[in-house]
């Protein structure tokens, strides 16, 4: 027979410089348990975690830095839709959203037990999503196995917004379509050249199991952890290959391709479909290369050598050799012929 117990264990981790509260945690148990030799108890754990979105979490962060601080006054929108002037209220309204979305997630986890956990599940995910970098667009594609299942009623399809994969990154809807206009392709011609991006995609039932509310499956299934970027098509002429920017001037990072992660980068345009790219420094050493060989007409450097060295301040050249024979599909015209190349100097200051 067990007693009943309840009890918080408290615990800080010390370090040898500074204390650093560690927090609490709690568990609850009743009885006592009456059990014959054979009974058995089931004993189940669950846990919840609850909090604000990196996305409110910066929204209403920085509205309350800014009240704090003195240098703004945005609108204070509380989680119920009303005003107030008093920051601190609003960043604890919002603080303690946190409750009931916890609360929630026990409640639900009671609900799945009791229901021997039959809960309404969402479609499965597409078996496949392949996503590819293209001229003038990125083109995704999916599976259709999700389409089977006789609630299925769709897809969104969700793109990076801080364009790096960390648990940081934002990720906004830019695609939907419904079973009433279902597709397995879409080209997203809304990106930004220079830059790199993450996709996911969720298949979503009609909510018929749900009081209204669609079901949708897990992005960790399909999110994509290869970057993407939008391109041009493949160039021409060799005469059409272009360095952008020329020159790289340091002090113009606003003005370059990517974010802060993608800093020194420099773009190659114009390029042929199958080519073999080199960089030298003007004394004649070569400090990159790469084949090329996405039938695009772009490629991006990030100033880095082969061996990950940041170059400095300097002319440099780029040498573009085509490495097989092209042709007009329309007219039969021979475009570039294997082993022509062409040079291009440009300039990086830091």
């Amino acid at each position: 027979m067990a007693e009943n117990y309840k009890y918080v264990q408290e615990y800080q981790q010390v370090d040898s410089d500074r204390d650093v509260g560690g927090g609490a945690s709690q568990g609850q148990g009743y009885g006592p348990y009456t059990m014959a030799p054979g009974d058995s108890v089931r004993i189940i754990f669950a846990e919840g975690i609850a909090g604000l979105s990196h996305e409110i979490n910066r929204q209403v962060g920085g509205n309350w830095h800014k009240y704090f601080t003195g240098t703004g006054n945005p609108p204070l929108v509380l989680p119920d839709g009303s005003m107030t002037s008093d920051h601190t209220e609003y960043k604890n309204e919002w603080v303690f959203t946190g409750e009931d979305s916890i609360l929630q997630t026990y409640r639900k986890a009671v609900e799945n037990f009791t229901s021997d956990y039959t809960l309404p599940q969402p479609p499965p995910p597409p078996k496949e999503f392949t996503v590819q970098s293209g001229g003038d667009r990125i083109r995704l594609s999916w599976a259709d196995n999700a389409a089977s299942e006789s609630d299925f009623d769709g897809y969104e399809v969700y793109r990076s917004q801080g364009n790096v994969l960390t648990p940081l990154t934002l990720y906004t809807q830019v695609f939907e379509c419904n079973k009433s206009n279902l597709v397995h392709v879409w080209d997203d011609t809304t990106a930004v050249r220079g830059f790199d991006y993450y996709y996911y995609i969720v298949s979503k039932d009609d909510g018929s199991e749900n009081d209204g509310i669609p079901l949708r499956s897990g992005l960790f299934w399909t999110i994509t952890n290869r970057p993407v970027s939008l391109q041009r098509a493949a160039g021409s002429a060799l005469e059409q290959v272009r360095v952008v920017p020329n020159p790289y001037d340091i002090r113009s990072r606003v003005f370059q391709f990517g974010d802060k992660s993608q800093y020194d980068r420099i773009a190659f345009y114009g390029l042929p479909p199958a080519c073999h790219l080199k960089i030298f420094t003007e004394r004649g050493d070569l400090i990159w290369e790469k084949e090329h060989t996405d039938g695009s007409g772009d490629e991006l450097w990030d100033s880095l050598t082969s061996y990950g060295q940041i170059v400095v301040s300097g002319i440099y050249i780029l040498h573009v050799k085509v490495t097989q024979d092209v042709f007009d599909e329309s007219t039969g015209e021979q475009l570039f012929k294997a082993g022509e190349s062409v040079m291009r100097k440009f300039v990086i200051i830091r």
